[in-house]
């Protein structure tokens, strides 16, 4: 996987959401990134949860997924959550914390925190055959996703919301203690995602807040 305009080197992949989270919509929740007015010019963009009573999502993800900014990347029939949720149902309380489109596949890396492994797996954008292609021991940073607040599907809407289209990468990044550089979102826990126009964006893991663009 390639390093990011912001300087990072991309994770293993990272954060997840099982497949049955796609019933997420039968909660009713929306994404969407909001100004906070309440400060003048100063606040953070943040990620806000609202209500929405227009129905539920569908149950299958790849059928789910032509609706999600026109489908996957490079023209495929499953997008980046969609593959998301079928890697990540291959392992039990499987959290996928690292997504990218690479060489005609979704590459999608699951960590399983019970037993402390992650696997890489790989998902066909037109079939939705899952393949594991790799599996060793889950280091820290990757187990880390398992705590944070904005979970893979609630960061793959407000990222899509923020970059203006569908998504190519999302991953998961594990706050950096002892970072020397200047960049806000080593700090803290947060997401990093580019879309296929090219545009990047990464906010925080907890509170929503965008930490950077590309703009």
């Amino acid at each position: 996987m390639t390093p990011t305009r912001f300087g990072r080197t991309p994770l293993l992949i990272a954060g997840g959401a099982a497949l049955g989270a796609v019933a997420l919509g039968a909660a009713g929740l929306a994404f969407a990134v909001v100004g906070d007015a309440g400060v003048a010019g100063n606040a953070p963009s943040q990620i806000s949860l609202a209500s929405d009573d227009s129905g539920s999502a569908a149950a299958d993800p790849a059928a789910d997924s032509g609706e999600r900014g026109g489908g996957g990347s490079g023209g495929s029939t499953i997008d980046l959550l969609a593959a998301a949720e079928l890697a990540a149902a291959e392992v039990p309380d499987g959290i996928a914390h690292d997504i990218e489109f690479d060489d005609g596949v979704w590459e999608v890396d699951v960590v399983s925190v019970a037993d402390e492994r992650d696997h890489e797996f790989h998902v066909n954008p037109e079939s939705g055959e899952v393949t594991l292609a790799d599996e060793g021991r889950a280091d820290a940073e990757d187990l880390a996703v398992a705590d944070v607040e904005i979970d893979l599907a609630a960061a793959v809407g407000a990222a899509e919301e923020e970059i203006g289209g569908p998504l190519h990468e999302l991953q998961f990044e594990a706050a950096e203690r002892d970072d020397d550089d200047d960049d806000p979102e080593d700090a803290v826990h947060h997401w990093q995602a580019e879309g296929q126009n090219d545009r990047e964006v990464a906010f925080d893991a907890a509170n929503g807040d965008v930490l950077a663009t590309d703009d």
